[in-house]
């Protein structure tokens, strides 16, 4: 390990010994380190009722706990009055934590799953990469101190801390989405006063989010992992440290890009039904996110522009007698304005997959992607749906697909053109409706 990081880990250890704090009020409370979260002992027997933070401070640090975590499952308060009350605490930092000015910032997060860059990302080392983030460089690696695996988010560029917070979440975002594992947990941002990273000079931890680890990921350069034999790993190309900052910049930029990669990472842990209509309103989010108006906009064959121009006609020679049937008329008359100039639902999901070859399964899936959101069952061709473990089999089925489906969009628009993993492919048998023998890897 860099010795550079000896004192960022001395401070680490310190935030994580016993502390007392008090209120404003002057009661006593004392922090203390749990193997999943801070817990906070308060000396005091009153239940806090009010709709403020509960705000505490020693002569280093400050604790913030939110109201909405104050008054949530989260807090354990004893009926037993001889007992203290607890709180789970989410959220504090030092009293010279600086969040307005530019200033240099690691993040730690300890983990229990090591990074995987080999089946990935482009790196450096097999343990670290870097890239730049609109023009902002970047560190992200792995280390172990003390027996403990860290992984490490740092860059020598001097930022606010809202900012470098916000880099880090489309970082580990992303690559949860890439590698299935979006690691989150106890968050330590240290900050330093210059580039060399040394001496830190102030810190701020929050553990709001737990960690994820999805079944599903879109890439694996290794086949030996999944047991195929088809193809060799020559074949297979990580995602380039380029693509991969296409990727975060397209989170830190675009909010609604950023929830989709998160629907997606947590796609694999909801019920089957909850994941299909996850991974089912991800394509419609899709086409908001990448497509134009001009690519949503529809051009009307010849024989088509003359009904609409006939229907038009007609509607502007009805006479309306009354305020609310020019109303109604009106409306009729931009709904017809409106399915003369914009593709149907379905044209414009197509039109997200220009360049991927679908066959006529996947052709399927999306048509039923319709029918799910407007409360239909699935129709799969073939399969007659009249038992209830049928009918789970065929969201599963549409689950892989859809998460197939939808990953290879988000890949091709950040410039990725290599293989994703078909997941249908491995369960196929499991599922049991057709044998399709596809191959586990599609192109793109």
């Amino acid at each position: 390990m860099d010795d550079k990081l000896i004192n960022s880990f001395s401070l680490i250890e310190y935030i994580e010994k016993n502390k007392q704090y008090t209120y404003v009020n002057g009661e006593i409370a004392k922090l203390s380190k749990s193997d999943k979260t801070f817990i906070l002992n308060d000396e005091s027997i009153v239940h806090r009722c009010d709709d403020n933070d509960i705000i505490l401070s020693s002569t280093t640090e400050t604790i913030i706990i939110p109201y909405f975590l104050s008054h949530s499952s989260s807090m354990n308060v004893s009926e037993n009055i001889s007992q203290k009350n607890s709180y789970d605490v989410c959220e504090f930092h030092s009293n010279n934590f600086d969040s307005n000015n530019h200033l240099y910032f690691r993040l730690f997060i300890p983990i229990e799953k090591r990074l995987d860059f080999f089946t990935t990302i482009e790196y450096d080392t097999t343990s670290q990469t870097s890239f730049e983030l609109n023009k902002f460089h970047f560190k992200f690696y792995q280390l172990t101190y003390k027996k403990e695996l860290f992984l490490v988010i740092e860059s020598n560029d001097n930022l606010k801390y809202e900012m470098f917070s916000d880099y880090c979440f489309s970082i580990l975002l992303s690559y949860g989405f890439i590698s299935g594992n979006f690691y989150q947990g106890f968050k330590y941002f240290i900050s330093y006063d210059n580039s060399q990273l040394i001496n830190p000079i102030g810190y701020s931890f929050n553990s709001f989010r737990d960690s994820t680890f999805s079944v599903l990921k879109p890439i694996c350069t290794n086949p030996h992992s999944y047991s195929i034999k088809n193809i060799s790993s020559s074949e297979l190309i990580k995602l380039s440290k380029q693509q991969f900052s296409n990727l975060c910049e397209k989170s830190i930029s675009n909010l609604k890009f950023r929830m989709l990669l998160l629907q997606m990472i947590e796609a694999s842990k909801a019920t089957l039904i909850t994941s299909t209509f996850m991974l089912a309103v991800c394509l419609e989010e899709l086409v908001e996110i990448f497509l134009t108006d001009k690519d949503t906009s529809k051009t009307l064959k010849n024989e088509e522009q003359k009904i609409f121009e006939n229907i038009l006609k007609s509607l502007e020679n009805i006479k309306c007698s009354n305020k609310i049937e020019k109303e109604f008329l009106g409306l009729i008359t931009s709904k017809v304005h409106d399915i003369a100039k914009n593709s149907s639902n379905i044209q414009k999901i197509y039109k997200l997959f220009e360049g991927i070859n679908l066959n006529v399964k996947e052709k399927e899936v999306l048509i039923n992607r319709n029918k799910l959101l407007h409360g239909s069952l699935p129709q799969i061709k073939g399969v007659k749906l009249d038992t209830e473990k049928k009918i789970d089999k065929a969201y599963w089925y549409l689950q892989l697909r859809l998460y197939t489906l939808v990953s290879s969009v988000i890949l091709k628009k950040v410039g990725y053109t290599n293989k994703v993993l078909n997941h249908y492919s491995f369960y196929e048998n499991a599922i049991g409706f057709f044998e399709l023998n596809e191959l586990s890897y599609r192109d793109l």
